[in-house]
C-alpha cells in the first residue's frame, strides 16, 4: 500500500474501505486497519476523538461511527439555525431538532469513564463484561445508571413496555 486512504463518505463506509484495502493488502492486524483509518479520518473526527481512541478495532470502529454521527447532527442543527437569508432570529440551535438524530447525549461516556471500559473489557453498549460492543445482544444502557446500580448494590431493572399495564 503506497497511497492514503481518505475519507470523504460517512464514517462507516470509510471504516469499512480501510479494512477491505488493508485486507487486500495482506495487513490482518486490525492495529494496523486502526493507524491507516485514524490518519484518513475527517479533522473533525479526528479533533473529537482526542485522547479517547480504544484499542480495540471494534470499539473504535463503534466510536468513530458514533462520532461521526453526532457531529453530522451538530452541522444539521447549526446549518437550521444560520440560514442564510433570515427574518427573525428568534430561533436557537438548542430549541431545534432533528427527527432524523436521536439525541444520545444520555449514552456519552465521561474520559474516566472511557477509561474504564478499556481497562475493564467493558462493552461501551451495555457496559457488561466479556465480549464488545459490535458483538452485543443487549440494549444500550446508559453507563451512569448501571453505576448507580453497583453503588447501591442492586441489580439495575430495565425499563419495558410489558411491565406496565393499563390500569397503572
Amino acid at each position: 500500500m503506497t497511497g492514503k486512504l481518505i475519507q470523504i463518505t460517512n464514517a462507516s463506509d470509510f471504516l469499512d474501505r480501510v479494512r477491505d484495502t488493508c485486507q487486500k493488502a495482506g495487513w490482518n492486524n486490525p492495529a494496523q486497519w486502526q493507524v491507516v483509518a485514524h490518519t484518513g479520518l475527517k479533522k473533525e473526527i479526528t479533533a473529537a476523538l482526542a485522547g479517547q481512541v480504544p484499542h480495540d478495532w471494534d470499539d473504535f470502529v463503534d466510536m468513530v461511527i458514533n462520532t461521526d454521527k453526532d457531529l453530522q447532527c451538530t452541522h444539521n442543527k447549526e446549518k437550521r439555525s444560520n440560514p442564510k437569508k433570515t427574518t427573525s432570529t428568534s430561533s436557537s440551535a438548542s430549541t431545534l431538532k432533528d427527527p432524523n438524530c436521536p439525541n444520545l447525549s444520555k449514552f456519552k461516556l465521561s474520559n474516566d469513564e472511557w477509561k474504564e471500559h478499556i481497562d475493564g473489557g467493558l462493552c461501551f453498549k451495555c457496559h457488561k463484561k466479556g465480549h464488545s460492543s459490535k458483538e452485543c445482544k443487549g440494549e444500550q444502557t446508559v453507563y451512569k445508571d448501571i453505576k448507580k446500580a453497583l453503588v447501591a448494590n442492586v441489580e439495575p431493572i430495565p425499563k419495558k413496555k410489558e411491565d406496565f399495564t393499563e390500569s397503572d
